[in-house]
């Protein structure tokens, strides 16, 4: 979808009265046609124009039409706190968003959560992430239909993860684990992009939730833990030979 054509969605919008929530809220944010970019609104402000976009019937979710056009972003109460207090369109969306192959099938969504993979957090508003980067490789029914092939993110989360894959694409290079504190940059292939059947495989990005707990914090207790009972095992007399055996 052309910027001409994402101009003409939201005067469409603007121009008509229709009471669907989501239109409702695109014209009270006073959407900029050039930016695309709106004003922020409170909930409560929200609520006082009649127009519902958290809680039951939400309008806001995922597969809400208003993501095929605008990208949204969410103030919430506190870092340790669901509750949204602020809404507010924050530009146009991409044009890989409406892919053919974005749509997530409804046996695979309705076999997901609202815990983010990422923050261990439920999330009012979720969003289900395909874990290969590459929405063509959704052209394949297996992969499409796998709900090991998707993710629950927080809505912060998959917009930086999608940052990261059209990084990724035009350096052909891989997110750096690194960067964020891991040992290591990727668990499998080299960090610059081969032409594997699926490319993705080993990324950060790509299993935030499987990358977190092998290679994170967690695994660095269990290691630690494992070369502390080695080092009693040693001091009590047992061999090398022996402990390697044992741990074998």
């Amino acid at each position: 979808m052309s910027l001409e054509d994402k101009r003409t969605v939201l005067e469409g919008i603007k121009s008509s009265e229709d009471s669907v929530n989501w239109k409702q809220f695109v014209r009270a944010s006073n959407v900029d046609s050039n930016t695309g970019i709106g004003e922020r609104l409170s909930i409560v402000k929200l609520k006082q124009l009649g127009i519902v976009v958290t809680g039951n019937g939400n309008t806001l979710r995922s597969s809400c039409p208003i993501h095929q056009t605008f990208k949204l972003n969410s103030t919430r109460e506190s870092k340790t706190s669901n509750k949204i207090i602020e809404l507010q369109i924050v530009g146009y969306q991409d044009d890989e968003f409406n892919s053919p192959y974005q749509s997530v099938p409804k046996a695979v969504r309705n076999q997901v959560h609202k815990l983010c993979a990422n923050c261990d957090v439920h999330h009012e508003i979720f969003e289900i992430d395909h874990k290969i980067g590459i929405k063509e490789k959704y052209a394949d029914e297996a992969i499409r239909n796998d709900p090991n092939q998707y993710q629950t993110l927080c809505k912060n989360v998959n917009d930086a993860k999608r940052q990261h894959c059209k990084d990724c694409r035009r350096d052909s290079k891989r997110f750096d684990a690194r960067l964020l504190g891991f040992h290591i940059p990727v668990v499998s292939g080299s960090i610059y992009l081969d032409d594997s059947k699926n490319p993705c495989t080993g990324c950060y990005w790509y299993d935030l939730k499987v990358f977190r707990k092998e290679h994170g914090v967690i695994a660095l207790k269990l290691n630690i833990a494992a070369m502390e009972a080695f080092v009693q095992q040693i001091d009590s007399g047992a061999s090398v030979e022996d402990v390697l055996n044992v741990i074998k």
